[in-house]
């Protein structure tokens, strides 16, 4: 065997071991240019399906805490940062719906809120005529 297929086959080993070692989960996270993990935890469409509610784990590392971000954006387009309905930490029991069309329930058992509003609305979504109304539900 030539040494190039030496460095081949050991390099589709290596490839091989970290994809079975579970090695590779960190890299499907996204890494902020801070080396803030954000992944995507959740996305739920509207029930008109014009809209979709997508909810962000954030960790800045392990001596931090986890942070939810929740995002509504036009079905399948991902979140803007600066565009967050609902920043919380401490979070417990988290749990979104949509109760109709045009109407977002967000239920937590208990949560340090950061930011929150109350209606969204976009230009990307009938030109500011589609808007939502957003509720929070503590369940205690």
């Amino acid at each position: 065997m030539s040494v190039p297929a030496i460095v081949v086959l050991g390099l589709a080993l290596l490839v091989i071991a970290i994809y079975k070692s579970d090695l590779w989960l960190p890299v499907l996270a996204k890494l902020d240019s801070k080396g803030i993990e954000k992944t995507e935890a959740m996305r739920i469409t509207s029930p008109d399906s014009i809209v979709d509610v997508v909810v962000m784990e954030v960790s800045a590392g392990a001596t931090t805490g986890t942070a939810f971000k929740a995002y509504i954006v036009p079905v399948g387009l991902a979140a803007k940062e600066g565009t967050e309905i609902f920043v919380a930490d401490q979070v417990v029991g988290l749990n979104l719906v949509w109760t109709k069309a045009k109407s977002l329930d967000i239920g937590y058992e208990s949560a340090r809120i950061f930011a929150f509003t109350n209606f969204w609305q976009s230009r990307d979504v009938e030109k500011f005529k589609y808007v939502i109304e957003i509720w929070l539900s503590p369940k205690r």
